[in-house]
C-alpha cells in the first residue's frame, strides 16, 4: 500500500474562475481530469470552466480554452496533451506549442464511423482518453457504452457492453493503457474496473469500488482509481483493493495529515508523477490535492 501526507495544490474550494495566479488561491469549477508530464507539470481539466490549465512551481495558468466540459486528460512522450472534450463529442490534442487539433469526432452526438476517418466519426460524450507508447489513442465513448481506438487517423471499435467475459460495460469513464497494450477502464454504473487484453479477452479487475471514475496506472497491472461513489481513492494491486486516500465521508479536511484521515468530495480523477506522488481532482470541493508518498515509480503506458 502507498499512502502519505495530503495537501491542496490548486483551488480555494469556491466555484469560479481566476486566471494566472497562485494555484491555491485560484478558483476552479468542478475539475474532472488530470495528467502529469515527465517534468512534473500538472495539467487540470477545469471542467465547468471549459478549459485546461496547468500548475508549474505553484502558479496556475491557462493552457487552452474553448472546450465544452473537458474531462479526461492524457499526455504522450512528446509532450502532446490529449483532452476528452465531452460536450463537443470530440477528442482533442494540444501540442507543446499550444496548437489545438481534433483527433476524433466530428462534433455530432452519435455512434458511427468505425473503420473510417476518426475526425468524421460520431461520438457520444467521451469522458476518458489514454495514449500508448506508439501514439495510439484510446477513448471511453461514454454515452455509447463503448471503448474505441484512434490510430493513424482511423477510428475502430474495441469493446462495448456486449463483449461477454467478465465485463458488463455501462458508462465507461476512466481509461489507461499499459506498456504491453492492455487496456484498463472504469465501468462506472456497474462499479467495475475491467481489463481488455491484447488477445481480446475482457476480465474483471475488481467490483469493490463504488462508482469508479478516473484511473491511472502506477505500474503494469497496478492502478489508482478514483472511487467517486465512496469518497476515496483506492489502489488495486494483485487484485486487492486498498484505500490510499479518503475516509469514506464527504467533506474537506485533513491537509498536511495522513491521506487516509482526509475527507474528499466526489473524486473524479487521479494522476501520478514520476516520483510516485498522486494527485486527486475533487469536483465538489473544486480543488486538486496531492498525496506525497515514498513508494512506486512513474506512470506507465503514456
Amino acid at each position: 500500500m502507498a499512502t502519505g501526507k495530503i495537501s491542496t495544490v490548486a483551488g480555494t474550494g469556491q466555484r469560479g474562475l481566476d486566471k494566472e495566479h497562485d494555484a491555491v488561491k485560484a478558483r476552479l469549477n468542478a475539475p474532472g481530469g488530470l495528467a502529469v508530464d515527465a517534468a512534473g507539470t500538472l495539467y487540470i481539466a477545469d471542467t465547468q470552466n471549459h478549459q485546461v490549465r496547468k500548475v508549474v512551481g505553484g502558479a496556475i495558468s491557462t493552457v487552452a480554452e474553448g472546450f465544452s466540459f473537458p474531462t479526461g486528460l492524457a499526455i504522450d512522450s512528446l509532450g502532446n496533451l490529449y483532452v476528452a472534450d465531452a460536450g463537443h463529442n470530440q477528442i482533442r490534442k494540444i501540442s507543446p506549442a499550444g496548437v489545438v487539433t481534433t483527433i476524433a469526432g466530428n462534433g455530432k452526438e452519435g455512434n458511427s464511423g468505425d473503420g473510417q476517418s476518426a475526425v468524421e466519426a460520431e461520438l457520444n460524450q467521451p469522458e476518458g482518453v489514454a495514449v500508448d507508447k506508439a501514439g495510439n489513442v484510446y477513448l471511453t465513448d461514454t454515452g455509447n457504452d463503448q471503448v474505441r481506438k484512434a490510430s493513424n487517423g482511423v477510428i475502430a471499435f474495441v469493446t462495448d457492453k456486449n463483449v461477454g467475459g467478465e465485463g458488463c460495460l455501462s458508462v465507461p469513464t476512466g481509461i489507461a493503457v499499459d506498456s504491453m497494450g492492455n487496456i484498463y477502464f472504469s465501468s462506472t454504473n456497474t462499479s467495475q474496473v475491467l481489463k481488455f487484453s491484447t488477445t481480446g479477452e475482457t476480465t474483471e479487475v475488481t467490483r469493490h469500488i463504488a462508482w469508479p471514475k478516473g484511473l491511472t496506472l502506477v505500474k503494469d497491472g497496478d492502478e489508482y482509481v478514483a472511487g467517486w461513489g465512496e469518497e476515496r481513492v483506492c489502489e488495486i494491486s494483485g487484485g486487492q483493493v486498498t484505500p490510499v486516500a479518503g475516509t469514506g465521508k464527504s467533506g474537506y479536511d485533513g491537509d498536511d495529515k495522513d491521506a487516509l484521515t482526509a475527507k474528499l468530495s466526489e473524486p473524479e480523477a487521479v494522476a501520478v508523477d514520476a516520483a510516485g506522488n498522486f494527485y486527486i481532482a475533487e469536483s465538489m470541493n473544486h480543488r486538486v490535492r496531492k498525496v506525497t508518498v515514498a513508494a512506486h515509480g512513474p506512470q506507465t503506458g503514456v
